[in-house]
């Protein structure tokens, strides 16, 4: 089941994230080859217009062809003929599709669902919270300076700094007070402070004792989630490159096909309707993801292509096509030996 599961978030994301591509090339006037689903041989394919539409036989990744986008053509509806601002946009379009699809999704599960918020709404006794003084009713603005939008956001700061001291800033009756308070071990492993978070109910589910969430707190709270795990990315990257993260604790398609089954398998226990919020959750997590890693500028990804083009903006010459492909081919090749390194790290730890 994790396998059919995985094959199909991975689908939606790459089809949404191609059929960025394929619309801002068409509304650009740029030919469009080739819209293939998956890598690797083709397994079906049939030609409607000037395009062919493929289905390949690895359901990983996918891509969208288009005329002179790796070759010198004179023609006018060549990708390359078109000026950098059309090129940008043709090239982003994929990430643009990709954090849409994530926001679209937290908006459906916070409306039905509901979700909580960085206000305390109870104080437990004998915990950290209530021997600083922390109240029910307070707001929790920042954690040692970083704000806080979401709930999602305390609960990552505080479990990031473990048992170091943190300052929390608090909005009480319309003030700005500070707390320095050391969070502690629960018994499941977990870092906490001792206190509750406030909970909104979703539009749609009736919940006694709790209000229900309003339009903007739902399209806010959407968007402060596309923020909140672009931030995790970055976070992640940048312990990568620092050496403060080892590979051994990334996960590739393998791992995460792993985590998805996990995660039915945890979830479908409550319920139909809870394994499949889950999994919406989940999907709407990865499609944020790769929509921020293919910004990134690494040859090979849209990002690296957004690099050239900036360059080509500064230079007000186009790069030669020829020089940029090797570039990005080399990065293909680097990309994949590292997708290799993580494949085999994800069947370790499976093992």
């Amino acid at each position: 089941m994790s396998i059919i599961i995985s094959i199909f978030i991975f689908s939606v994301i790459v089809i949404i994230h191609e059929f960025g591509h394929f619309i801002a090339a068409k509304k650009n006037n740029v030919m469009v080859e080739e819209f293939a689903i998956g890598m690797g041989p083709k397994i079906f394919s049939v030609k409607k217009g000037e395009t062919i539409y493929s289905l390949r036989l690895f359901p990983i990744g996918g891509f969208c062809q288009m005329l002179g986008e790796d070759s010198v053509n004179s023609s006018e509806r060549s990708f390359g003929n078109k000026s950098v601002l059309q090129k940008i946009i043709i090239v982003s379009a994929g990430a643009a599709m990709n954090f849409l699809l994530a926001f679209i999704i937290f908006i459906f599960l916070v409306a039905f669902s509901g979700t909580s918020t960085p206000r305390v709404n109870k104080v437990f006794d004998g915990y950290p919270a209530k021997k600083v003084g922390i109240l029910p009713g307070d707001y929790i603005r920042s954690v040692n300076g970083n704000k806080i939008n979401i709930a999602q956001d305390l609960s990552f700061y505080i479990s990031d700094s473990g048992d170091k001291e943190i300052e929390l800033g608090i909005k009480r009756d319309g003030k700005l007070l500070n707390f320095l308070i050391t969070p502690v071990k629960s018994e499941d492993g977990r870092y906490i402070l001792g206190f509750e978070k406030d909970i909104v109910s979703g539009l749609f589910a009736k919940i006694d004792g709790v209000r229900k969430i309003n339009l903007i707190e739902i399209f806010l709270n959407a968007f402060f989630m596309i923020l909140f795990y672009i931030k995790l990315t970055f976070i992640g990257l940048f312990r990568l490159l620092s050496f403060k993260l080892s590979i051994s604790e990334m996960s590739g398609p393998i791992g995460i096909v792993k985590i998805i089954g996990d995660t039915y398998n945890l979830s479908i226990a409550a319920g139909f309707i809870y394994a499949l919020e889950s999994i919406a959750n989940f999907m709407a997590i990865l499609s944020a993801n790769i929509g921020i890693f293919n910004l990134l500028p690494i040859p090979a990804l849209d990002g690296g292509r957004l690099f050239f083009l900036l360059i080509e903006a500064f230079r007000r010459k186009p790069i030669n096509v020829e020089k940029e492909g090797f570039v990005h081919l080399v990065g293909f090749i680097i990309l994949m030996i590292f997708a290799v390194i993580i494949a085999v790290s994800d069947i370790i730890k499976i093992i």
